[in-house]
């Protein structure tokens, strides 16, 4: 359940204050999951005040940031612009062009082998390090799905005479279920280590 946009402005509002005209266009976005309205939050309070918000402020940026956060902040600079019904001419694309993001592509030779992803997990010095990389790994979920997981989210059972296990994620994308196997092992581990397990 989404935090309310007062309780959220509440939660910020010891930062560097916002100006009124982005503050009323963020108080528009209540329907956006939590991790996004932090991050264009953010990014908001990055801005010049709105008159600032130029192709001049953008190209100083362009050799401040990454070409993916350029992008990411110039979006939402347009988008700002087009609602607040505001001159955006000299951040139109004819007029601006950002660098382009040169996505990598992901090989099958860029993946871990079993024997590396075995050296990883033994290198780890906790129960709670093997799990992770193990859940990680076998289940392709972002680590900020993993690290706002909490116990109520992992359910065992078993199928077939397999001990199985399943996550509830939640993301960018919305909220997940994923199902899980050799990863099974580690998580019990670490949930015996972990100081909940033994009671209060």
């Amino acid at each position: 359940m989404h935090l309310s946009v007062l309780s959220r402005w509440e939660i910020m509002s010891d930062k560097k204050k916002l100006n009124s005209k982005y503050r009323k266009y963020v108080d528009q976005q209540a329907h956006l999951a939590p991790t996004t309205f932090k991050e264009r939050e953010r990014i908001f309070r990055s801005f010049p005040d709105p008159d600032g918000l130029n192709g001049d402020h953008f190209r100083k940026r362009m050799k401040q940031v990454s070409p993916h956060t350029l992008h990411l902040e110039l979006n939402l600079a347009r988008r700002f612009l087009k609602w607040a019904k505001m001159d955006d001419s000299s951040l139109s694309k004819e007029n601006f062009t950002p660098p382009s993001r040169n996505k990598d592509v992901v090989t099958v030779a860029d993946l871990y082998t079993h024997d590396e992803l075995k050296s990883i997990i033994n290198a780890c010095t906790t129960s709670r390090d093997r799990a992770l990389v193990q859940v990680l790994y076998e289940s392709a979920a972002r680590s900020g799905e993993l690290l706002s997981m909490t116990f109520e989210r992992l359910k065992f059972y078993t199928k077939r005479n397999f001990e199985l296990a399943s996550i509830i994620v939640s993301g960018k994308t919305g909220t997940r279920t994923i199902p899980l196997k050799a990863s099974v092992p580690s998580l019990k581990e670490w949930i015996e280590d972990h100081p909940t397990s033994k009671g209060p």
